[in-house]
């Protein structure tokens, strides 16, 4: 019996040996490709477009997913090139059917505005959807505010706040802010304006803009908790540092009723110029956001 098992024996060591040998190339062939989209990106960043394209061109060429998507953000960008929307979202189309989710949500993004490919929202949300079921949560906060836009044919609420409440979960505070707003306004998702002014008050504490001014006008109109008028006027003037045009006017509305902040018309009236609104004169005129 010994003669027999030897040769056997020995081819299956070749055969050991020799898948050894390719596994051992392919994981030097990967992060050789892995440091070149690296490489590029860093090259991208620094402002190197052609030296970028260079290294992208032959792997996105190979079929790197990666590389493909680069590619296709380079011509999306015009960066260094003339945009050009066909073959960025050729590109980016490739990299987005090897599951790449950046690519996905771009491709997604490309057909909710009808640039390279034709204006489909149905595609646009298919597209996302993908995207966001990857887990990153700026894209599942991109796909809930496309459900979230009325304009586009395919709206849902109750699907728009499951994607905000993913992303809020994971901390974006964009994604809280845009949370709030749904349980303050009832869309989507049972009105409760208790959990509207926590969501408003971490993403406000995360530094968001949006969260800042609306929960200054909760605290402004004792809405869903106590009247604070001083505490709406220091968050007003936070969103305000940050350009939050609503943010303006409010804080107009404060100073000419003397609300938290003492009487100043002038003032007041340089906030709605800027506002680029005439004006109000009560509380009750402090506008919301949505």
């Amino acid at each position: 019996g010994m003669d027999r098992k030897d040769p056997r024996k020995g081819l299956k060591r070749a055969v050991f040996r020799a898948a050894v040998a390719l596994f051992i190339a392919l994981s030097v062939v990967a992060p050789a490709r892995a440091d070149a989209t690296d490489q590029a990106r860093a090259l991208l960043d620094a402002g190197d477009v052609a030296a970028a394209v260079r290294l992208l061109e032959p792997l996105a060429a190979a079929g790197d997913a990666s590389a493909e998507y680069l590619l296709g953000k380079v011509h999306l960008d015009g960066l260094g090139m003339p945009q050009d929307f066909t073959s960025a979202a050729a590109w980016i189309a490739k990299a987005a059917e090897k599951g790449d989710a950046r690519a996905q949500n771009a491709l997604g993004r490309l057909h909710a505005e009808g640039l390279g490919v034709a204006q489909d929202a149905n595609t646009a949300v298919l597209w996302m959807r993908r995207a966001a079921e990857q887990g990153d949560p700026t894209h599942q906060y991109d796909l809930a505010i496309l459900l979230d836009d009325a304009r586009l044919g395919v709206e849902d609420k109750a699907q728009a706040a499951r994607w905000f409440e993913a992303a809020a979960g994971q901390g974006l505070p964009a994604a809280k802010t845009s949370l709030g707003l749904a349980y303050q306004q009832g869309s989507g998702v049972q009105k409760d304006l208790a959990r509207a002014a926590a969501l408003f008050s971490e993403a406000a504490e995360a530094g968001d803009a949006r969260a800042q001014n609306n929960l200054g006008l909760m605290l402004a109109r004792g809405e869903g908790l106590p009247q604070d008028y001083e505490r709406a006027v220091g968050l007003f003037e936070k969103a305000l540092a940050q350009g939050q045009t609503q943010a303006f006017y409010n804080l107009g509305v404060m100073y000419e009723n003397g609300f938290g902040v003492a009487q100043d018309e002038a003032r007041a009236m340089e906030l709605y110029a800027m506002a680029g609104r005439k004006g109000g004169t009560t509380a009750t005129d402090i506008v919301a956001l949505a």
